[in-house]
């Protein structure tokens, strides 16, 4: 028979398999949350029986050797724990500690004291022995002739102090001899207590001189002060001597000179300011100085006046058109240049800075430059350096900056020469030359009177 088994009994059958699976773990899990203790699983029969039994003669083989070990390592530190330990010492016998070494060595110094104590004692017995014997040899012994020959050495002894003192007892017999010997003592104790007592004023004498000396000393120091004092002051005498021997017409000389400076500065006629010059050189110490002469000859042609400096740079800024127009005139230039020329130079348009090369217009600048910072000479020294086609055109200006150069000099050379006769130290020969001012130097001195 085949059981015939719908697909519900099978599935109701499934359902109740897992519902019995599902109780049986939720008991399970409540009885292992009550009893902790006990384990949830069952130990199997295979554990049970794996269990092995202690074994006692490997734990009795170990002990013994650990036991071994330590009476081992016993032995070997007992020398240092009985030292630590006296009981121990007296376990083992050991007399090894400490306080035993230090009595043993106590006791072996005291058995040495005591026996050279005792060697001591031995020598002290037979000392006192050999002098009990000598004494009664000496009392059994009879005197006279055998006391004298049983101690011979104190016998002599005695001898020589007896002699000794019968010479000490005995008069002198060179009496005559000491006397002499002490009057002569006496008298040099005489001429000792003289010299003394003339020691007294030379001593004296001695401090007067010493005091003397110090006073001289400072008399001759003050001598030489006053000697330095005369001797300074012969020399400012000579000083003021020399200046006082000086020509007296020199303040007035300068003053002369200075009002020709300032005519000739400012471009007017100085005659009557040269003639009063002249007239002081003639009467003074001047006469004979050509320097001097020169200069007032060079003055004297020119004495209607010479340019001033303002007059010459006003000269050359009016030559500045003309050398503009003239700068491309040559003289072999056909008569249609020329014209074109004249025309185009109707009207100038120049540059007062210029740049670049050296052109006409930065060479005409350069020169205003220098006549404006009063550099008259570097200005006429440019001015040759322009073309020559333009050099005619300014012979007339050239001319009147080197007359102005020229007197400059020659009032430059004046006013030196008096300078240096009267405002220097040592005064010198006025009749000596002296060297010229270079041209166009500007002397900035001014005289005093």
């Amino acid at each position: 028979m085949t059981d015939n088994k719908t697909p519900s009994d099978t599935s109701e059958k499934q359902d109740k398999t897992a519902k019995q699976i599902m109780s049986e773990r939720q008991a399970a899990q409540d009885k292992s949350a009550k009893d902790p203790a006990k384990p949830t699983t069952s130990q199997s029969p295979s554990q049970s029986s794996g269990k092995t039994k202690p074994n006692w003669s490997l734990r009795a083989l170990m002990v013994l050797i650990i036991f071994l070990f330590g009476v081992g390592a016993d032995l070997y530190f007992l020398p240092k724990i009985s030292d630590r330990l006296p009981i121990v010492a007296q376990w083992i016998g050991s007399d090894h500690t400490p306080d035993v070494v230090h009595l043993r060595q106590d006791i072996q110094d005291l058995k040495n004291r005591l026996a050279q104590q005792t060697q001591a004692l031995e020598t002290l017995k037979n000392a006192t022995a050999a002098q009990n014997s000598r004494l009664t040899a000496l009392e059994q012994r009879p005197g006279g002739e055998d006391a004298a020959m049983a101690y011979p050495d104190i016998l002599a002894r005695v001898e020589n102090l007896e002699k000794a003192r019968l010479l000490a007892d005995t008069p002198p017999q060179n009496t005559t001899e000491d006397k002499a010997q002490a009057a002569r003592i006496d008298m040099l104790m005489g001429r000792m207590s003289q010299l003394e007592s003339s020691f007294i004023p030379l001593s004296k004498g001695l401090a007067d001189a010493q005091t003397a000396r110090l006073e001289r000393r400072e008399l001759i120091e003050a001598n030489a002060t006053q000697n330095a004092k005369l001797t300074q002051l012969d020399s400012r005498l000579q000083h003021v001597e020399n200046y006082a021997a000086r020509d007296t017409s020199g303040a007035l000389l300068a003053f002369r000179i200075g009002a020709l400076r300032h005519q000739i500065s400012s471009g007017q006629a100085f005659a009557d300011e040269l003639s009063d010059v002249s007239n002081l050189t003639e009467k003074g110490s001047f006469t004979f100085n050509s320097g001097l002469s020169d200069s007032l000859g060079w003055l004297s042609q020119h004495q209607d006046g010479i340019p001033s400096a303002a007059s010459v740079t006003e000269n050359f800024d009016a030559l500045i058109p003309v050398l503009i127009r003239n700068a491309d005139h040559h003289a072999d230039d056909p008569w249609w240049k020329r014209a074109y020329h004249s025309v185009t130079g109707l009207i100038m348009i120049r540059k007062t800075t210029p740049e670049g090369a050296v052109s006409l217009d930065q060479q005409v600048s350069a020169i205003q430059k220098h006549l404006a910072h009063g550099a008259l000479s570097e200005a006429v020294t440019l001015s040759r350096e322009l073309p020559q086609n333009l050099q005619p055109l300014l012979v007339d200006w050239q001319s009147q900056a080197q007359t102005r150069l020229q007197a400059e000099q020659e009032i430059a050379r004046l006013t030196r020469l008096a300078a240096s006769y009267y405002l220097t130290d040592t005064p010198k020969d006025p009749a000596t030359e002296t060297p010229d001012v270079p041209t166009g130097q500007k002397l900035s001195e001014e005289t005093s009177s």
